[in-house]
């Protein structure tokens, strides 16, 4: 009996202390595991803050009302929708096919998907192929993927996302209507209908605050156009970015033929940028024809409309260019204020009714203190027209004074530029600062102005009878025949003096010239194919070996 109260006392010692001693849970055991989904019963009576995943292919015919926070997984199954799917997202959504039809033209905000989502939501993989048929000036935002993000401090994200559908709205946009928190958007593609009253574009129709997007597409290459006519801007990725906000767009790509007749603005990448915004691009690429029949301006990368800072680097237009009634730009129409353009060049035909440039069709004002424009190995190869006005193989037009010089390095014209007035192979009307600079650059094309009064100048016509300072024209190249004169300065024209012969560029001495100005391997040429030195890289480089450029391989390297 002694030895069975023991060991009952033993064991209560024991008990006792298991029960203060502290117990360890490990994460894994208090993440409750992915439920499944496999009718449209189970979807409706998700929990808001669940996770779930679908095994089966399901139809949706009522939308998911309240705030879904937790995380569903399609697993790469369909939803066959007549509504949208959600109303309101905070969580993730991903890898979910949607096809069907949501047509609601008495709605303020529809879309596919969700129709509104809180900052901090997440979408991945979706491809939306469900037409949304809203109205084009009720349906203030409408989208295939979300239609409107909600102010917050979190940043939402949404990657990889495709849309084939139609979209229809006042704003409208392929993947993103409106969002009015940070955004990221990465990887996402557009070839869907977008048509409307206001602001469309075929990716993300209007970032409100900072935004971030890489890799994003509209349209495929000989495709349909996408982006419809519109009361305001049309943008093949974004349409208007409001005025203070900030953002970055990278490696982006617009294939789909623009054309606004009865808006302001018409751009392959971004159509209108509000005042004080600020977005640097990247790399990005226009394919598409941009026309603005009787709206204002239209370009390959930025459209105009704006007192925003603006940076852009390694941007290129393929796509031809028509302002029938303002201006227009292969890489951007028209802004107040350009820190930088860096390894920008047109392919294409640009043609305005006022004012057209190979680069920029118009820059800078005297209500902005921007500082000094930069365009440094920048080209145009496309030729430039204009009915009344200025046209330029870089820059038509430049607002300058002390705090605003133009200063180009390293840039080139090699197309023909035609102005009614002012025709420049480089700036074209200058209203004068003696701290501009032209280093370094080449022009071969043909110069010429349709106003008898006038002559074509090489470099600029400048209004002020004042010149620049010594040394700030150094170091350029212009074939025999390209212009009547050299420059407009100082109230009278400057006679021409070429130091380019027509076998100086086509044999590749110029482009070796210019990259041993340059110091490095910025300019190519395939001898033989390429009439004129170009700065793009799937060329070859030229080398001098004996007396002979070529583009041969192990020759005599650039040196400066």
């Amino acid at each position: 009996m002694k030895k069975q109260i023991s060991i009952l006392l033993t064991l209560l010692i024991i008990i006792g202390l298991a029960a203060v001693a502290p117990i360890t849970v490990f994460a894994k055991d208090d993440e409750a595991e992915p439920l499944p989904i496999a009718d449209a019963a189970s979807f409706a009576a998700m929990d808001q803050t669940g996770s779930y995943y679908l095994t089966a292919d399901i139809t949706i015919d009522a939308t998911y009302i309240g705030t879904f926070a937790g995380t569903l997984d399609g697993k790469g199954h369909k939803l066959t929708i007549s509504v949208p799917v959600f109303e309101n997202v905070k969580g993730t959504v991903k890898d979910l096919v949607i096809e069907g039809k949501v047509e609601n033209t008495s709605a303020e905000i529809l879309a596919a998907l969700a129709c509104n989502a809180v900052a901090g939501a997440k979408f991945e993989k979706i491809i939306n192929r469900a037409d949304v048929i809203g109205d084009a000036s009720k349906t203030k935002r409408a989208a295939g993927v979300v239609a409107l993000i909600n102010a917050g401090d979190d940043t939402a994200v949404i990657t990889d996302c495709t849309n084939t559908g139609k979209i229809v709205g006042y704003v409208a946009g392929g993947v993103i209507g409106r969002a009015e928190a940070k955004t990221e958007v990465r990887g996402c593609l557009n070839t869907g209908v977008i048509e409307g009253g206001d602001t469309l574009g075929g990716v993300f129709a209007w970032p409100v605050k900072e935004f971030i997007i890489e890799n994003c597409t509209n349209g495929v290459k000989d495709g349909a156009a996408t982006v419809a006519d519109t009361g305001d801007s049309s943008g093949g990725i974004v349409s208007y970015v409001s005025g203070g906000n900030s953002g970055t767009i990278r490696n982006c790509t617009n294939y789909s033929d623009i054309k606004n007749t009865s808006g302001k603005c018409a751009a392959g990448i971004v159509a209108r940028l509000g005042g004080s915004s600020s977005v640097d691009f990247f790399d990005c690429k226009n394919y598409g024809k941009i026309e603005n029949a009787n709206g204002k301006w239209a370009t390959g990368v930025i459209s105009g409309e704006s007192e925003g800072i603006v940076k852009f680097d390694g941007c290129l237009n393929y796509g031809a260019v028509d302002s029938t009634k303002y201006k227009a730009g292969g890489i951007c129409g028209g802004l107040s204020q350009i820190t930088t353009v860096k390894n920008c060049v047109n392919f294409a035909d640009i043609h305005a009714l006022k004012q057209a440039g190979g680069i920029i069709g118009a820059c800078g004002n005297n209500k902005i203190e921007s500082g000094d424009y930069i365009f440094e190995l920048c080209g145009n190869e496309g030729n430039i027209t204009t009915d009344k006005d200025t046209a330029a193989g870089i820059v038509a037009y430049v607002y300058g004074n002390d705090k605003h010089a133009p200063k180009l390095k390293g840039c080139y014209n090699t197309g023909n530029v035609t102005g009614g007035c002012e025709a420049s192979g480089l700036i074209g009307y200058f209203n004068g600062t003696s701290a501009a600079e032209i280093k370094n650059c080449f022009v071969t094309g043909k110069i010429k102005t349709t106003d008898t009064s006038m002559k074509s100048c090489v470099f600029f016509w400048c209004k002020l009878a004042r010149a620049m300072d010594e040394g700030n024209i150094s170091g350029n190249f212009y074939i025999d025949g390209c212009a009547d004169t050299e420059k407009y300065e100082n109230g009278a024209y400057v006679d021409a003096a070429a130091n380019l012969t027509a076998d100086d560029v086509k044999s590749g001495k110029l482009a070796y010239d210019m990259n041993k100005l340059l110091g490095g391997e910025f300019f190519f040429q395939t001898i033989g194919t390429n009439a004129a030195p170009t700065t793009d890289k799937s060329q070859k480089s030229v080398k001098l070996v004996n007396g002979k450029y070529t583009n041969e391989s192990g020759t005599t390297p650039v040196t400066p």
